[in-house]
Formats: C-alpha cells, structure tokens, sequence
C-alpha cells in the first residue's frame, strides 16, 4: 500500500462524504484502515 494509494482513497472517502471542512485526518485513517483490511482479506484466502 502506497502513500498515493492512501491518499486516493481518502480522497474518495472526504468526496462521498460531501467534503466536509477539516476531516482531513479522519479521512487519511479510515482510507488507510479500508485498504489495510483489504489487503488481509487478500492474505486470507
């Protein structure tokens, strides 16, 4: 997992969730969270 890929997703997440002001951080951990656990759902089958 990238830094770009991190910062995709959670551009995608503050998008979705109608960009709200100063949720940066939140949305930087939850897209790092989601594609943490998309990787160990990889690692698991």
């Amino acid at each position: 997992m990238s830094i770009e890929e991190i910062r995709e997703r959670a551009y995608d997440l503050w998008d979705r969730n109608h960009r709200p002001d100063g949720y940066e951080l939140e949305f930087w951990l939850m897209g790092e969270r989601e594609l943490r656990a998309e990787q160990r759902a990889k690692l698991d089958h």
